[in-house]
């Protein structure tokens, strides 16, 4: 049984209005849970499988997409964001983990673990870490989300060397189906070494404890379908600090270049993916003191700016890269945060603004009648813009929606379209190159994702999409020549950002690709401005059409069909069976439209056969050695075929032959136990002629029947000769199935009703390869 505690102690509010950062996902819960311990989460999740509620977690809200939205009770779960120490204390972690993890912790190794509850907030964590020394291997460029909502949408960084923050996952603590806690881990590298120490320091018998690295791997990235995240095991280093520069070049010279390194196959190192890059990049100045070779660069971005009619000539594009550095002096740190969230940004942007609209006043001023009122408009739009300036707290972010909106309410046609475009250039230019042409250096967790909470997001409100791409082929960089190409006909504002991180090997990762190298494009405007919902539904449209995944955690309006031709077929398969695997195959506690939209359900689920287990020569089991299902009992693999939860396929061993689905199979027939009197197969045929349907009464006699042919004889037709009526035998399975009636068969030697029943059984088609047929198989 679950372990709840008895009663529940956290806070439950009734019909609350929730939102997300952004403003734009927003609904009435009619329940909403906040826990702040182990056992009330539990308990709200075997209260609503004994009331037949449906649950969504929650955290922070950063998602764009409606992933977070709830059919019934909402989970908020940032409550939960406590450390967890008995595998890392010295007195009780020993004896509890694995002698290889055992090793690194209690030794001189870099690579050490945190165990620490999933609603943390990721600037909580990485300050947590930074006291004692260690850091995240990799991070987002924010730190307002719960780690578990940046993990389980697969949130990223730009570090070459590291996958998506999925990678850190070393063990899960899950909380599943009816309150069941399931520990989760790997068994090529496990965290724990027994499962009775775990057990007792977890204090609750039920506890499954599973090392399975696929189970582990699906667990990575579960989107919110597996049930709710309770807590993670993470894998973290010793702090370390970055030196950071960037440089501004030509975006059709680093196109090139990029375009070179696609198709270099998976023995090319991460690096080598780049083609010529490196060739056009500088040495960074030599005060930030890196402490690896210059093409030994952590971290690489590349940034551009979306509106494209800034006046510089050929495009241009930002190249920012950060190395691992020895010295412990920081440097420009604060110019790491935001490009938005810069001092004076949001008072540079309006005064630029304010003196352009006033000489454009000025000179339409000549115009007859008509320049004399737009005089007037443009006027006001620039006092109004002046007010904004003395506005000690407005942030970059307002000040930029303020002035895009009023450039373009201000111009006759198209004339200002190029001061968008540089209002742009400014704050990318200034935040990229120009405030800090020294470079940034300080410790690695704050130059990577900023210095403090005013980076969680809070100074602007952006939407933004993002699709990920293998280089295989060039279709990255055709993607954003694409977007540069469209830009004009957008009235937005924002950048698009290119970001390379290793491969991921959580199965439902955006970055799970074939390459070793996966390219994240990012598309980012003002969520107030006019044409930015249009433009980011462009650009994910367009990056799916050319075979990016689009980020679970951005503006994602992915079907099932998406799904399945975008990302590999064995990771969906295998996801959905470890889905499965956690919440059954009738349970949709966890399903929300989110999950149904993108086929992220456990449904549909191919299952290869191999072998079987028979009694009396009957197949009693389906097994495929090694899964975790196996073996499964023939009742509940027929149950799983009709309700299409899975599709079970024979997989013989003989080379050549191929595989065969098995097909659920029906009959009608009476109970076991009579003679062959009484049974359907022995009854006459239906008289010839019309048949009429059957009168209107709940039980039917069966006195004849029609056979069909073909490999498979089954009965087609059950009638009744003296009443003159017949039913087709799927009528008569629908019929019987739901209750409408009851058909019956007498027999003639002592008169006594038999009922009719359904049997079903699997079986494969008839065709010439003997090898695959179920009753061939090998035994289990």
């Amino acid at each position: 049984m679950p372990c709840p505690a008895e009663l529940y102690n956290g806070r439950r509010d009734n019909n609350r209005h929730w939102q997300n950062w952004l403003g734009n996902i927003s609904y009435l819960v009619p329940s909403y849970f906040q826990p702040s311990t182990l056992p009330d989460l539990v308990w709200i999740l075997q209260q609503a499988e004994l009331e037949g509620r449906k649950v969504k977690a929650v955290g922070r809200g950063w998602s764009f997409e409606d992933c977070a939205v709830s059919d019934d009770w909402v989970v908020d779960i940032c409550q939960l964001n406590n450390t967890i120490t008995f595998l890392t204390d010295p007195a009780t972690g020993p004896a509890i983990l694995a002698p290889g993890w055992r090793a690194r912790q209690t030794g001189a190794s870099t690579e050490k673990l945190y165990h620490v509850e999933a609603g943390i907030r990721i600037i909580d964590l990485n300050e947590r870490l930074a006291d004692k020394g260690l850091a995240m291997l990799t991070l987002g460029g924010s730190q307002g989300q719960t780690l578990a909502g940046a993990i389980s949408t697969s949130t990223h960084g730009s570090t070459l060397d590291h996958p998506p923050l999925p990678g850190v996952i070393q063990a899960v603590h899950l909380i599943t189906t009816g309150g069941q806690e399931v520990w989760i881990e790997s068994a090529s590298e496990p965290v724990t070494a027994a499962d009775e120490p775990l057990r007792a320091q977890l204090a609750c018998p039920d506890l499954q404890i599973i090392r399975d690295d696929a189970l582990l791997r699906a667990a990575q990235v579960t989107i919110g379908r597996f049930g709710v995240i309770y807590a993670y095991v993470i894998k973290v280093t010793q702090s370390y600090r970055l030196s950071e520069w960037t440089e501004e070049l030509s975006w059709p010279s680093v196109s090139n270049a990029l375009v070179a390194g696609v198709g270099q196959g998976n023995e090319v190192p991460v690096r080598g993916h780049l083609g010529g890059l490196a060739g056009l990049l500088s040495d960074p100045p030599a005060g930030l003191e890196i402490s690896t070779g210059v093409g030994d660069f952590y971290f690489l971005e590349i940034i551009l700016n979306s509106n494209v009619k800034a006046r510089h000539g050929d495009e241009v594009c930002w190249v920012r890269r950060r190395w691992l550095t020895d010295n412990a002096d920081d440097l420009n740190l604060d110019a790491s945060q935001n490009r938005l969230c810069h001092h004076g940004v949001a008072n540079l942007l309006l005064i630029a603004t304010v003196e352009v609209l006033e000489t454009y006043a000025n000179a339409i001023l000549a115009i007859p009648i008509y320049g004399g009122f737009k005089f007037g408009q443009i006027t006001a739009h620039a006092n109004a813009l002046k007010g904004h300036a003395l506005d000690p707290h407005i942030t970059g972010g307002d000040a930029l929606t303020k002035c895009v909106n009023a450039v373009w309410d201000s111009q006759i046609g198209e004339e200002l379209e190029w001061l968008v475009a540089e209002l742009n250039h400014i704050i990318l230019h200034k935040g990229l190159k120009a405030s800090n042409p020294d470079g940034i250096r300080g410790p690695g967790w704050q130059v990577l994702a900023g210095v403090d909470e005013g980076t969680t997001g809070e100074c602007y409100r952006a939407n933004s999409t993002e699709l990920i791409f293998s280089t295989e082929t060039s279709a990255y960089v055709d993607f954003v020549n694409r977007l540069l190409e469209a830009a004009d006909d957008f009235h937005m504002g924002g950048y698009i950002s290119i970001r390379f991180s290793s491969r991921s090997d959580a199965y439902l990762s955006m970055h799970n690709v074939s390459t070793p190298l996966a390219v994240s494009i990012e598309v980012s405007s003002i969520y107030d401005l006019e044409d930015s919902s249009r433009w980011i539904a462009f650009a994910e449209r367009t990056g799916r059409e050319m075979g990016g995944r689009s980020h679970w955690g951005q503006q994602n309006r992915m079907s099932a069909v998406d799904l399945i031709t975008l990302y590999d077929p064995t990771a969906v398969r295998e996801w959905k069976e470890q889905c499965l695997r956690m919440v059954g195959p009738f349970s949709t506690t966890f399903s929300n439209s989110y999950t149904r939209q993108r086929g992220l359900e456990p449904f549909a689920v191919s299952r290869p056969v191999t072998h079987t287990r028979k009694k009396n020569g009957t197949v009693t089991h389906l097994c495929a050695p090694g899964a975790w299902w196996s073996p499964v009992p023939i009742d509940e693999a027929i149950r799983h075929t009709a309700t299409g939860v899975c599709r079970y396929q024979t997989l013989p061993a003989e080379p050549g032959v191929p595989n065969a689905p098995l097909r659920l199979r029906r009959y009608l027939t009476t109970p076991a136990g009579g003679g062959r009197e009484d049974n359907l197969d022995f009854l006459p045929r239906c008289g010839v002629g019309a048949l009429a349907p059957p009168p209107d009464r709940r039980r039917l006699r069966i006195t004849s029947v029609v056979q069909g042919g073909g490999p498979f004889t089954v009965i087609q037709l059950i009638c009744n000769d003296d009443e003159g009526w017949g039913v087709h035998v799927l009528d008569a399975y629908q019929q019987i199935a739901t209750g409408r009636r009851e058909f019956y068969v007498v027999d003639p030697r002592t008169g006594a009703e038999r009922p009719v029943l359904i049997r079903q059984y699997l079986s494969t088609d008839v065709d010439p390869f003997a090898a695959n047929n179920l009753d061939n198989l090998p035994e289990c």
